[in-house]
C-alpha cells in the first residue's frame, strides 16, 4: 500500500520541500509520489550521481534505476495527472484523489477500493470516467483553457 498526500484543494498544488535542483514542474508533484520514487527522482536530479552509483546506494541494478526513472518521468508527464492536479480542476475531490493515487503513484484498483471503502467495480468506473474526461479535455483544450 502506498502512502500518498491528500490533495490540498484550497491552496492548489502541494510543493515538495528541499528540491531546488528539480524543475518546478516536477517539484510541485513530489509530495504525491511514493517515498521510493521521490528519493530516486531526487538522487537523479542531484546530477552528480550516475545510474550505477544510485543503484549502489539503493541496492538496485543500474538498469532497474533507469527503468524506474523512466516510469516516474512518464507518470509525471501524463496530461491526465496534470489535469487532476490543476487547482482549477472541476472534478469532485474524491475522483481527483483516486485518480492521483492511481495514475501518479500506481496504487492498484483493489488497494484503492480498500483505502476508500469502495467496491473494486466503483473504483474501475471512476478510473474509466477519468480517462474519458481527460481524453475529452485533450480534444477540447486543456484545463486552463476550459476554466
Amino acid at each position: 500500500m502506498h502512502a500518498t498526500t491528500n490533495l490540498d484543494l484550497a491552496s492548489g498544488y502541494v510543493v515538495g520541500g528541499g528540491s531546488a535542483s528539480l524543475p518546478e514542474a516536477v517539484a510541485k508533484y513530489l509530495d504525491f509520489l511514493t517515498p521510493n520514487d521521490r528519493l530516486l527522482l531526487e538522487l537523479a536530479a542531484a546530477g552528480s550521481y550516475s545510474r550505477r552509483r544510485i543503484g549502489k546506494m539503493l541496492d538496485l541494478e543500474p538498469g532497474t534505476v533507469s527503468r524506474r526513472l523512466r516510469r516516474v518521468y512518464r507518470r509525471l508527464n501524463d496530461p491526465l495527472v496534470a489535469r487532476l492536479l490543476d487547482p482549477r480542476c472541476p472534478l469532485p475531490p474524491d475522483y481527483r484523489q483516486i485518480g492521483v493515487e492511481h495514475f501518479l503513484t500506481g496504487v492498484g484498483t483493489l488497494d484503492l477500493a480498500a483505502q476508500h471503502d469502495l467496491a473494486a467495480a466503483q473504483v474501475r468506473r471512476v478510473l474509466n470516467y477519468l480517462r474519458g474526461w481527460s481524453r475529452g479535455m485533450g480534444t477540447h483544450g486543456g484545463v486552463k483553457e476550459r476554466l
